[in-house]
Formats: structure tokens, sequence, C-alpha cells
């Protein structure tokens, strides 16, 4: 079974999954966190939660993974959306590979943590002329997107993607004022030490 904290069971039910297994889920009315054994005399308290987020509506439910396995497996077959599953790790990327290169893809977003491999999604995107965006943080997943996008993102750049792709100025300004601020911060930094230094 799996705890789902209130913000979770909200999104499952705008997603149209909460629904169904509701019926099984167990409200979480109290939760007591320790560290210690159910024989010693003295449990210390460390944390505790309780009560309603809003009125009728517990801070958790406990669901059955087989219950919440069904409904999300069931609302994605409503949505058919593709299920890629028993695959080995390795051979990952031939699953997406297959979807951007068959399905009704407009743009191929490749994002988190690959090797060379990746190369393989990039050149299902190319080949069909796809948008691409990618970001990657190992150098051998960096040096394998290179060629497949003007889009690549190392790193924290991923956090400026909104500027990289849209250029709209909104995101600009936000870049340069986190850039002035750093700037600023730094030189306060600097020249509280100095200060420090000079004082002692």
């Amino acid at each position: 079974a799996s705890a789902i904290a209130a913000a979770a069971s909200r999104m499952l039910r705008h997603l149209g999954a909460w629904q169904q297994m509701e019926p099984e889920a167990q409200p979480i009315n109290e939760m007591i966190v320790t560290d210690s054994r159910t024989s010693d005399p003295v449990r210390p308290v460390f944390l505790t939660f309780g009560g309603d987020v809003e009125p009728g509506e517990p801070f958790a439910h406990m669901v059955p993974n087989r219950a919440m396995n069904a409904a999300l497996r069931a609302r994605l077959e409503e949505l058919k959306v593709p299920v890629l599953q028993s695959m080995a790790l390795a051979g990952f990327e031939t699953g997406p590979a297959h979807v951007v290169a068959t399905e009704d893809v407009t743009t191929n977003v490749v994002d988190g943590t690959f090797g060379a491999e990746v190369s393989l999604i990039t050149n299902a995107g190319a080949r069909r002329d796809l948008p691409q965006l990618a970001a990657a943080d190992a150098p051998d997943a960096l040096g394998a997107l290179y060629p497949a996008t003007d889009r690549l993102a190392a790193g924290e750049e991923l956090y400026a993607a909104g500027a990289q792709i849209s250029g709209e100025r909104r995101f600009l300004v936000s870049l340069v004022a986190q850039d002035v601020l750093r700037v600023i911060l730094a030189l306060v930094i600097l020249a509280s030490a100095v200060l420090a230094f000079l004082s002692g």
C-alpha cells in the first residue's frame, strides 16, 4: 500500500483516476513518527500529523497498490496513452524512440539523466523534422545531443528553458534580474568578509 497525501489525491481526482481508487482508500487520521522498537518502554515522538486539510478531507489516505495501479492503468487506457514497461534499463531509449517515430508527436522534449544512447530518441525526432529541446547532466549525453538541437541545456540551464525556447521579454528580464541579484549578493558577501577581516 502507499500513503497518498491530500495534494496528490486532489491531483489524481483532477486526472480522473482517484474516483476509482477512492472506495478502497483508507483515511489516515493521525500519524506519529518515532525512532524506536515496539518493545522499547519509552518511544519518543519526533513528528506528528493529524486532522483534516479541509472539513471532511483527511491529510492523507492509505491506498492498496493493486487498486492504485488498476485505476491509473484504466485511466491511461481511456486517454489512449501508451504505457512502456518490461524494458531493460539499457534499452529504455528504444521505447520513446519508437513513440517519437510512429505516434502523433509534435515536439520532442528530452530531459533527464542519459548516456550516449539518447541519440536514438533525438534521431527519431530529426527524421520527422520535429522541434527538439534537450537537457541532460552527463557529458556523454550532451555530446550525443549537441548535433540534434540548437536548444540544448546543460544542468541548471534547464531552468532558463522558457527564455531559450521562446525568447520572450518576460523570461529574458527574469534571467537578467537573477544575474543582477547574484552579483549584488556576491558583492555583499565579499564586503562582509573584508569588514570582518579588517575589524578582527
